[in-house]
This record gives structure tokens, sequence and C-alpha cells, in this order.
């Protein structure tokens, strides 16, 4: 009902204010403003979600999303557009030699900016994904072939982020970071 603003605000504020929201503060920072709903112009235009970087704001749109996951994408993919906004030189270095999305039916093809945030936001899955899992270090590193075909650049994100402190307990940190197999789930 897109009359109703109650429930997705509520969803909005909920995972604004969830350990999955802090994970990716300490990576990316908090937005200024509360996170809130998109606007007309908005949905008119089919955004699941902005940033706004003149006012450090970020707004979501619960109400057309299938489920937790996409919100937690979402989430995830405009944060990383308040990475580019705040680390453009340090990104650009990450990014150099990263080829474009072939698929032009894939999200962020022929559009560089949504492509980074597309594969911020695959990498921020990936390492989360991995880090419960009990697949073995080569069926998580296949996973992440696969992320890195549909979108190009999340491997190199992938390392980069296993590298921060957030992720220094990941069971596959020194293999992202080193190519070295040292932790015992991969025994």
């Amino acid at each position: 009902d897109a009359s109703d603003t109650l429930e997705p605000l509520n969803a909005t504020r909920r995972i604004a204010a969830s350990l999955y929201a802090d994970s990716l503060y300490s990576l990316f920072g908090q937005p200024r403003a509360p996170l809130g709903l998109i606007g007309r112009k908005g949905r008119s235009a089919g955004r699941l979600g902005e940033y706004i970087a003149g006012r450090d704001s970020l707004a979501l749109d619960p109400s057309r999303m299938m489920d937790e996951a996409q919100l937690r994408h979402a989430l995830a993919h405009e944060l990383g557009h308040r990475w580019q906004a705040r680390a453009r030189a340090q990104l650009a270095t990450l990014w150099s030699g990263v080829p474009a999305i072939r698929d032009p039916k894939r999200y962020g093809y022929g559009e560089q900016s949504e492509h980074q945030a597309e594969a911020i936001a695959f990498a921020i899955n990936f390492l989360q994904t991995t880090a419960v899992t009990e697949e073995s270090p080569a069926t998580s590193m296949a996973l992440l072939d696969h992320y890195d075909l549909l979108v190009p650049g999340t491997r190199t994100l992938v390392r980069y982020f296993a590298l921060q402190p957030l992720y220094q307990q990941h069971p596959l940190r020194s293999l992202l970071t080193t190519g070295r197999v040292t932790s015992a789930r991969a025994q």
C-alpha cells in the first residue's frame, strides 16, 4: 500500500538501528541525518534507495523490496555511495584495472558510480555470508569468483574490507589478504 508510510518507516528505523547497520557505519561512517524514506520523486524514478551527499542523508523504500536481504543490500549500496563521496582517491586506487560490467542487463552497466556501489554491496554480502558458513574455503572462494563475474571489482573490495578491523576475525581473512589459509576452519 503506497499510502502506508508507518511500516516502511519502522522497517527503515529497525535496519538503521541494527548490528548490521552498525557494521556498515564502522566501514563507511554514519550519515549525519537519520535514515528516511524515499520521497515521491525518488519513488516515481523507481529508486529503492538514494544517498544525497549535500545533506549527508540516506533514504530507502522498504515497501518496494522483497525481503530483508534486499533491504540490507540497498543499505550497503547507498552507504557505498557515501564512501565514494568521502574517499574518492582511495576508491580510485582500488578500482584501477577493474573492468566494466559487460552485461547490459546488470545494474551498474555503463555507470561506474552505480557499478562501484553494487560491488561494495556484493563485497559486504560475501563477507557476511562467509563469516558464518560451514563451507570450505575453496567453496567460498568459488562463490567469490561468481560474485566478481557478476559485478567486477567485488573481489578487490572484499580483500580491502577484509583488512579492516571489523573483519579481523573473519574465517577467510588470511586467505583473502595473503592467499594462505591459516584458520582452523580450513583443516
